[in-house]
């Protein structure tokens, strides 16, 4: 390429570069993503309109104002047989009549806007011309014709403002002090409410959260995430788990965090069976890399074997790299640990009868100390989870206490972590029984651990036992009620819309309203 040339030649360049890297790739694009092809390319096209402007410029130059470019392109796809609801800006005009508008921020300090003279002509200057954003008069003028568009621009136009900021008190714009303010705006009607209108029926709500006990002989399906699921949400337990709702899977051009993170678990599992402290101090740093190579090389094996769809040689050289600087800065962290230990077991798999409910669980992995007791952990490959959620009635994270106070509860166990293995990150999160047995895990009773009001390892043991007994009844019994603490916690929830949070919402604002009228 050339050091320097015209922004029209980069336009030229750039467009055959992507099509030598076959960009967009080779699937068929969908109606978003073509439209958006073609705004891209548009802001590529574009570049040939600086010319004159910047001259002959380099490669890097360039890049940064094709960015601008797209930064500032305003994009939104056409859509078909949905509902058109469009964010715009107060200066973008449509060219049919809406059937709502709903213009927000309307407040003095910002409508009409403040002036904005430009610091490089004189400011008398720009005030004698009438130039944009001179002064008060012209802004005002401004404001007064874009509102006059505002009020035109829908069958129903709304007009918001905020009263206040954090502590400090907002005042209205003076374009809308006229208007008739609206004390409380009506209510729609929730989905439905709105079918049994059309259908003539009379609605009758019913509050009904309880669904069929499990039966005798009914199987429940979905391990620790069942439980995870019943504690944050019932409704979300009850709906994926026991009617076997799911979320369509989103296509991925590469491997998805899911597939990532179970290469992970692989290469973890092949690299530490049966591996020991003491051997692991007494090898080599090239040794060590060896191995590491031997349990990458055959964790990719393995995924290809296992899967239809197989890694492509450069995605596994990508991979095998990734999880080779992984694997290396992990076992760093491991031999720092003052106790010393062997590998008994990687991924094991048991089955365990909790109140009636089979549980199939797969330990990530255990390692025993040299005085007989176990160490428990659990890979996490993606955020590390509060260690206080381990503190509450209702565990949210419930592999590991699932683990240690029932599936090995006849076990001398001594530790529980989560083993965080991540780029950036490495560390074990855990509580331990006893002083120095990972690194930054602390023993029960240690002053920061302030949630839990357990002192010794017998009564978290128990306390754990207790809540997720109580999980498992309340599956067993049918308790699905849309019922949680943090919506955040349903961030992964894959049946959110079966829970119709926004007709709740709207429901409980009306039930407000109707105890405020």
């Amino acid at each position: 390429l050339p050091k320097t040339q015209l922004p029209s030649l980069w336009a030229l360049t750039l467009k055959q570069l992507l099509a030598t890297l076959a960009w967009p790739g080779e699937r068929s694009l969908s109606s978003h993503e073509y439209q958006a092809h073609l705004a891209f390319l548009n802001c590529v096209a574009s570049l040939s309109s600086l010319d004159s402007l910047l001259g002959k410029t380099n490669l890097s130059q360039i890049i940064q104002h094709l960015s601008q470019l797209c930064r500032e392109q305003i994009f939104q796809p056409r859509t078909k047989n949905t509902p058109a609801i469009s964010v715009l800006g107060l200066l973008e005009a449509t060219a049919t009549q809406l059937d709502g508008v709903w213009v927000m921020g309307m407040n003095d300090h910002t409508w009409p806007p403040a002036p904005r003279l430009n610091a490089l002509l004189p400011a008398a200057m720009q005030r004698a011309a009438g130039t944009p954003n001179a002064d008060h008069s012209i802004q005002t003028a401004f404001a007064q014709s874009v509102h006059a568009r505002l009020l035109r621009s829908g069958k129903q136009v709304i007009f918001s403002w905020a009263e206040k900021e954090n502590d400090k008190l907002l005042r209205v714009s003076p374009m809308i002090a006229a208007l008739p303010v609206v004390e409380r705006l009506p209510l729609t009607k929730t989905f439905g409410e709105l079918c049994l209108t059309e259908t003539g029926f009379d609605p009758e709500i019913l509050n009904d959260a309880t669904a069929p006990a499990v039966g005798d002989n009914e199987t429940v399906k979905g391990g620790t995430a069942l439980f995870k699921a019943q504690a944050i949400c019932p409704a979300w337990g009850y709906y994926q788990y026991r009617l076997g709702a799911k979320k369509l899977e989103t296509p991925e051009d590469a491997l998805d965090a899911s597939t990532r993170g179970s290469l992970v678990h692989l290469a973890l599992q092949f690299f530490w069976q049966d591996k020991t402290s003491t051997a692991l101090h007494a090898s080599t740093n090239e040794a060590h890399l060896a191995q590491i190579s031997d349990a990458v090389m055959l964790a990719l094996e393995t995924f290809n074997t296992e899967h239809h769809e197989l890694l492509s040689p450069q995605m596994l050289l990508l991979e095998a790299d990734r999880l080779k600087n992984l694997l290396a800065l992990w076992l760093a962290l491991e031999l720092t640990r003052e106790a010393a230990f062997s590998v008994q077991h990687c991924e094991l798999r048991e089955t365990i009868d909790i109140e009636g409910i089979k549980v199939n669980l797969t330990i990530d992995r255990i390692d025993r100390l040299s005085d007989g007791t176990l160490i428990v952990m659990d890979y996490k490959t993606g955020s590390l989870p509060s260690l206080s959620d381990w503190a509450e009635a209702r565990i949210k994270e419930p592999q590991l206490p699932i683990y240690a106070a029932i599936s090995l509860q006849n076990e001398p166990l001594s530790a529980v972590a989560f083993a965080h293995v991540k780029l950036g990150h490495h560390a074990f999160l855990g509580i331990a029984d006893n002083d120095n047995l990972l690194p930054s895990v602390l023993t029960i009773g240690n002053p920061k651990l302030k949630a839990f009001s357990q002192t010794t390892w017998q009564d978290l043991m128990q306390f754990w036992k207790t809540q997720i007994t109580q999980i498992a009844l309340e599956i067993k019994q049918g308790v699905a009620g849309v019922v949680f603490e943090n919506e955040d916690d349903l961030k992964y929830c894959e049946v959110l819309p079966l829970l119709r949070l926004p007709e709740r919402a709207l429901q409980f604002e009306r039930f407000k309203a109707e105890q405020i009228g």
